[in-house]
């Protein structure tokens, strides 16, 4: 444990890492991470974002995620659990106060990487070129490190680069 806590020190210092979350494997939370879109759903299927349409944010008795801009829908492929996915972001609170700007893209394992619940959530349901601003509601991070939780709403524009 003394070493995966030097991990999240190391995470949280480096000023790229957007949160953390304990990898079951790890001996961390064992929450199952975010469900994984029914194989059955062809991505022909997935319907276009629009402002106002949500994704469910997974918490018990917290509101879902907002899309609050949509800059444009993708054509690609849908991201999926397992998945190392490159998003380009701007991280504010709620107030346009500027937290990460996001300098260059971000890249993470879906499912299991160190960035708050939320981006696993948001990421697993985006298609490649999806470009849109969400509103995190506080209530889904909670349980996120303080750099996070504690701060009243997050909005991050996001746009899904790459899949592989």
């Amino acid at each position: 444990m003394t070493a995966m806590r030097n991990l999240i020190s190391t995470f949280r210092s480096a000023g790229l890492a957007l949160a953390l979350s304990l990898a079951p494997s790890c001996g961390g939370d064992t929450t199952p991470g975010p469900a994984e879109p029914t194989p059955s759903t062809a991505e022909s299927e997935i319907p276009d974002w629009a402002e106002g349409s949500t994704i469910p944010s997974g918490v018990p008795g917290a509101p879902d995620i907002q899309i609050i801009k949509v800059v444009k829908n993708g054509s690609g492929p849908v991201c999926r659990r397992g998945k190392k996915a490159t998003v380009k972001y701007k991280a504010m609170l709620a107030n346009g106060t500027v937290k990460d700007p996001g300098r260059k893209p971000y890249e993470f394992i879906v499912g299991t990487s160190p960035v708050i619940q939320a981006w696993h959530t948001i990421v697993s349901s985006m298609r490649v070129g999806d470009s849109f601003t969400v509103k995190i509601p506080e209530a889904v991070l909670q349980n996120e490190p303080p750099r996070y939780a504690n701060q009243g709403d997050w909005v991050f524009e996001m746009e899904l680069l790459s899949v592989r």
